[in-house]
């Protein structure tokens, strides 16, 4: 059962990546659409990837004082990864007019660009990881950290760009 989910949370986060691949950097409205219906399904499936860690832990510790310590190391980077990615879907709705009419600062597309290598290397790792067929280990953990820390960096960067570096004209 858990592997059919994860095979679901696989696809749902291979094609919002694929779409969020062919569109991001575009200024177009259609292109931004598809880059948040991308990141839209990436969410969804970072949420399965929640779903599915909570139940293992749960079911590999019950009844032991472990479980909690467990819970928090494995499942706050996608935690963190998933606010940032709604964050992101957030500023994309928030600027969708400044953003379609070209009215940003060139670094905008450098930067979306940044950040979906960083959710591409995040995913590349949690996937490397989920396919063993056992909980993430801490080392991964804590490195799937930093990729989120780095990630929100550029998140807030953009953030920064669209709503100081705009022209009206």
């Amino acid at each position: 059962m858990n592997q059919q989910i994860l095979s679901l949370g696989k696809a749902l986060v291979g094609v919002g990546l694929i779409m969020a691949m062919f569109t991001t950097g575009t200024l177009t409205s259609n292109s931004l659409n598809g880059n948040m219906i991308g990141y839209s399904l990436v969410a969804a499936g970072i949420c399965i990837f929640m779903g599915v860690t909570f139940q293992t832990i749960k079911q590999q510790y019950a009844g032991n004082s472990m479980v909690n310590s467990r819970l928090i190391t494995n499942l706050s980077p996608l935690i963190f990864m998933f606010c940032l990615v709604v964050f992101t879907l957030n500023l994309f709705g928030k600027y969708k007019n400044i953003i379609t009419t070209d009215k940003i600062a060139k670094e905008y597309s450098f930067f979306t660009w940044i950040l979906f290598l960083l959710i591409l290397i995040f995913m590349a790792i949690y996937f490397n990881e989920i396919s063993k067929e056992r909980e993430v280990a801490l080392s991964y953990n804590m490195f799937l950290l930093l990729i989120a820390i780095l990630t929100a960096v550029t998140v807030k960067t953009i953030n920064i760009i669209l709503y100081y570096f705009h022209t009206d004209g």
